[in-house]
């Protein structure tokens, strides 16, 4: 099972319990998945735009306990009379084309006033047109809706709990979509998708231990390259006073940690300075063997010189 649909599945399982935030979840199955029809003046045809029969009969069985009464259906369509309908003071907003303009109607964020119901509300929603991507290859949760009106009801939601979303038009569909992992958490945990926000959660810490343990990996070879560097370069100075006889002109500290350096090419300055006698701290070998560095360039700047006259 992919990890969009185990969380599909946990949101599935959770029930609402009271009146408003049963309201609220048939609202936005309604606002969708549906299209609304007039079948005559005092009948509607609402017609669900979902493979999914669950989704259906979810919204029929909402349907019934909101308005107390028996559903009338014929597989994805169902009728309702204007006695029936009126009893919603929202549906009529959702008869109307889409409207386009930016805004959420107050008839619809008097439904989203209880934090329980635009719980709800996006719980509905994402069952109804969301999706999100697997946390282990990125972060990605997306709703795709046919209604300009239920991507800006969900961008609403989000920003009461500053959730900044996006929302982009693809063709005929709007897609209100986030890409930052915290916020998707945020999101998952708003809906109660606990077991889900618990797996991003965990994907999301091992990716950050495995970057963390990568940078100091790479850290830790550049600078073991840094030393082999310069551990190079002191050898190729010392080598190269040896050949120019300045060598035997050194006192006798230099020529200590010159010949310990020859002997350990590789060796860290510390463990160096330990071979030295008496023991040196690593400040004081890096100083002599920068000495030793500064005497072969003085040497070689003065043989060049000496070459061009």
């Amino acid at each position: 099972m992919s990890y969009a649909s185990e969380v599909r599945a946990e949101l599935s399982a959770q029930n609402e319990t009271t009146g408003h935030c049963r309201e609220a979840a048939l609202m936005a199955l309604l606002l969708c998945l549906s299209k609304i029809t007039l079948a005559d003046e005092d009948t509607v045809i609402v017609t669900f735009q979902s493979d999914e029969d669950v989704l259906a009969t979810k919204c029929f069985t909402l349907l019934e306990k909101t308005l107390n009464i028996k559903i009338v259906s014929n597989r994805n369509e169902l009728f309702l009379s204007r006695e029936q309908w009126s009893q919603l003071p929202w549906f009529v907003f959702l008869m109307n084309a889409d409207t386009e303009n930016g805004t959420v109607p107050e008839v619809i964020q008097g439904v989203l006033s209880k934090d329980c119901c635009r719980r709800s509300f996006l719980r509905n929603a994402f069952l109804a047109a969301g999706t999100v991507s697997d946390p282990d290859k990125g972060y990605h949760l997306e709703f795709n809706l046919a209604r300009q009106d239920a991507a800006e009801a969900i961008s609403y939601i989000l920003l009461q709990y500053e959730i900044h979303s996006k929302m982009i038009r693809r063709r005929k569909n709007y897609t209100v979509y986030l890409k930052d992992s915290e916020e998707i958490i945020d999101t998952l945990s708003l809906m109660g998708a606990h077991a889900g926000l618990m797996r991003m959660e965990n994907s999301r810490i091992l990716k950050e231990v495995r970057n963390s343990i990568n940078r100091r990996v790479n850290c830790e070879a550049a600078n073991i390259g840094k030393t082999v560097a310069a551990a190079r370069r002191q050898v190729e100075d010392i080598e190269f006073l040896q050949r120019s006889g300045a060598f035997s002109d050194l006192p006798d500290n230099l020529v200590e940690i010159a010949q310990l350096r020859l002997e350990n090419e590789d060796m860290p300055l510390a463990e160096l300075g330990k071979l030295a006698h008496p023991p040196l701290g690593k400040s004081g070998v890096n100083h002599r063997l920068r000495k030793l560095s500064e005497l072969a360039e003085k040497t070689r700047s003065t043989r060049f010189g000496k070459e061009t006259q």
